[in-house]
């Protein structure tokens, strides 16, 4: 994929998120055109890769620990311009990371503070321009060169001369680099006598309407996307459900193993020294049973390995069962995912949403998914709102990536907010993970708590402002168990039914299950009310941040 504007804000953002605050602790030169910088930050050691190869441009960071990091790290001897670097930028803070004008031009500040305790600033520009792509350091007001990986001489065919102590002049940007993906009618005025600054304004503007246009269609793309790999896990957990229900049925055919064996102990008599195929008396059921004697064996040894097959197959039945209801559980919970992935309004819902399937299947997915779509909801669980393909490095590639995901269910929860009254406040779930925070972190023990009983569905909050506990005796108590009723079975899958059944009950009454999964809870005491699926007259919901 090529680095264009878009995606070179993507991966600016965020390192911004990572690095920012971070110091650069080395800085390697494996190959001539190939710059590596470690970075700590946030007591982690990141590695920064720039490559200006123009047949592999790069831009990205990935964990210090990554096998290739460390191979490049262990490469040859330094030479001058490394050394000119890492004397500018060793133990220097970043402050921040920036992109010049939408362009492919990526711009590092960094801070230092020299052995007089002065501080300066040094900024290291990569121009990812194709064959012309540099890497160059500049210092001070005036951004003089103090270094570049390649030199360009006033005399040179270069229109902006790179030498050392030169003014640094950033590249222009043309304008066509947008207009070729958007649609005539989104065209500007032509930018040929506005100068380079009103250049850059208008193609921000472009790009801005371009972007726009683009939302709706990348995120019903992406939350396909995420649907489709639901989907396969669920074939998959029925498919093997299936298969071990149909052997668990055989394994039931044990008891008529066990008859066999104690009829063919109790008719030792009748037996004596036959073979083969023949028909004994049933001791449990009266008639005749067919039973086979093995005729190399004798008539109690053959009673004894029936037994034997019968034990294997009791403990080959005790070892299905829980698989079975593992299985029905993975069914369950990807069908509260499904119904929440269509709730979702923007890519950091269907963020959370690939948050809740890596938490309470990751065990599952690396057995019936490719390495490539358990990566794909990692990255996506972990980025969010940032979330590119473009930034993948090898170690998220092959799946070694693990953390962030449980981090991601203890951040900040976003919930639809309402009032029934001043001082009466509902807050409703927006997907499992925001469900989960909502329940037990945000809600007191004495809030009321609403749910769709036994259908996917948001869980919904009611507390007083002030603090105060609802209780039954307060005047408007039905007027609140009515509304919310209502708003429990309107964010539920029972939509488009005539009445759903609610249950609500105090917070203190619920339990996290066994196993984490987002979501869902034990409820050990509550009552029910049948309610209509709508949202009450005169409530305006609103999307907040708790």
């Amino acid at each position: 994929m090529g680095f264009d504007a878009k995606a070179i804000s993507l991966v600016i953002a965020e390192m911004n998120r990572t690095l920012q605050g971070g110091r650069i602790r080395k800085v390697l030169r494996p190959s001539r055109h190939l710059f590596l910088f470690q970075v700590e930050s946030f007591s982690r050691k990141w590695a920064l890769l720039v490559s200006i190869d123009p047949s592999r441009l790069v831009f990205t960071m990935t964990g210090w620990s990554d096998p290739d990091i460390q191979i490049m790290s262990s490469a040859g001897p330094d030479d001058p311009l490394t050394l000119q670097f890492r004397k500018y930028l060793k133990d220097g803070k970043i402050r921040l990371v920036h992109q010049h004008q939408m362009d492919r031009v990526c711009c590092i500040d960094i801070e230092k503070v020299d052995d007089g305790g002065n501080h300066y600033l040094t900024t290291v520009i990569t121009e990812l321009t194709g064959r012309s792509s540099n890497l160059i350091m500049v210092e001070g007001p005036g951004d003089k060169v103090i270094a570049a990986a390649v030199y360009h001489p006033p005399t040179g065919p270069q229109a902006r001369p790179v030498i050392p102590g030169s003014s640094y002049v950033y590249p222009v940007a043309p304008a066509s680099r947008f207009v070729d993906v958007i649609d005539d009618s989104v065209m500007l005025p032509s930018m040929a006598n506005e100068g380079k600054a009103g250049e850059a304004v208008q193609c921000q503007k472009i790009f801005s309407i371009w972007i726009g246009g683009q939302r709706a269609k990348s995120l019903d793309l992406l939350r396909n996307r995420v649907d489709r790999v639901l989907k396969k896990i669920q074939d998959k957990a029925l498919l093997k459900k299936k298969r071990m229900q149909a052997e668990l049925d055989e394994i039931h055919q044990t008891m008529e193993l066990r008859i066999k064996a104690d009829s063919i102990m109790s008719s030792l008599h009748i037996i004596g020294t036959a073979r083969g195929s023949i028909e004994i008396p049933d001791c449990h059921r009266g008639g005749n049973i067919p039973v086979d004697l093995d005729p190399s064996r004798t008539a109690v040894e053959c009673a004894n390995l029936l037994y034997k097959r019968a034990r294997r197959l009791d403990s080959r039945s005790r070892l299905l069962k829980p698989l079975i209801e593992t299985e029905e559980g993975i069914l369950s919970s990807i069908e509260l995912f499904r119904y929440d992935l269509s709730q979702q309004e923007d890519t950091q819902g269907i963020s959370d949403v690939s948050a809740s399937v890596l938490e309470s299947l990751a065990g599952h997915l690396l057995a019936v998914l490719p390495i490539s779509e358990t990566t794909f909801l990692r990255k996506l669980s972990i980025e969010g709102e940032s979330f590119s393909p473009i930034s993948m490095n090898r170690s998220e590639r092959s799946g070694r990536k693990r953390g962030g995901v449980r981090s991601r269910v203890q951040r900040s929860c976003r919930v639809r907010r309402a009032f029934i009254e001043p001082d009466i406040e509902i807050l409703i779930g927006t997907n499992s993970i925001q469900n989960h925070n909502l329940v037990f972190r945000i809600a007191g023990r004495e809030d009321l708590w609403f749910h769709a009983r036994e259908i996917p569905g948001s869980h919904i909050i009611a507390r007083r402002t002030n603090g105060v506990e609802i209780t039954s005796s307060d005047p408007d108590y039905d007027h609140i168990i009515g509304s919310c009723g209502m708003l429990a079975a309107f964010f539920s899958k029972g939509r488009e039914s005539g009445r759903v059944v609610v249950q609500y009950t105090n917070r203190k009454y619920l339990k996290k299950p066994g196993t984490f999964v987002p979501g869902l809870v034990i409820v050990t005491r509550e009552e029910t009310i049948s309610s209509i699926p709508c949202i009450p007259d005169g409530m305006d919901l609103d999307l907040i941040i708790q």
